[in-house]
């Protein structure tokens, strides 16, 4: 089966709307094509990353604060899934990021290294 691109955009203007945003938006996404890869397992992977990702843009580069909301993206291409979380922040080399400290019982610091996981085991998942 062949999916067309296509895809949702919307803004955030609370992190308390950062699940019910990427949830709209895969129902939009599946009222306008079929998708039986949006489900189970694979799709909390995508919400925990997507939220993860959205949390980052809010508290880390000041989106709220200084441009009203994060803008978001999330589509199919294929059999691609793409989700975009656009920020203004200075950015940052992913290759310069040291390794949290697990030790600490702190929520903080660990977010892009779940996305990084999420996103390894959805690849791998997706090459089997």
């Amino acid at each position: 089966m062949k999916i067309a691109q296509v895809s949702v955009s919307f803004s955030i203007t609370r992190e308390a709307d950062l699940v019910a945003g990427f949830e709209t938006a895969v129902k939009r996404l599946t009222a306008q094509h079929p998708l039986p890869f949006f489900r189970g397992q694979f799709l909390s992977d995508l919400k925990v990353a997507f939220v993860e990702g959205g949390a980052n843009a809010i508290r880390h580069a000041g989106e709220i604060g200084r441009h009203g909301g994060v803008d978001c993206r999330v589509g199919i291409s294929g059999t691609f899934v793409e989700m975009r979380i656009d920020d203004h922040g200075k950015g940052f080399s992913i290759d310069r990021l040291r390794l949290p400290v697990f030790s600490r019982s702190r929520e903080s610091g660990r977010g892009l290294f779940l996305i990084l996981a999420v996103w390894a085991y959805v690849r791998a998942a997706r090459e089997r």
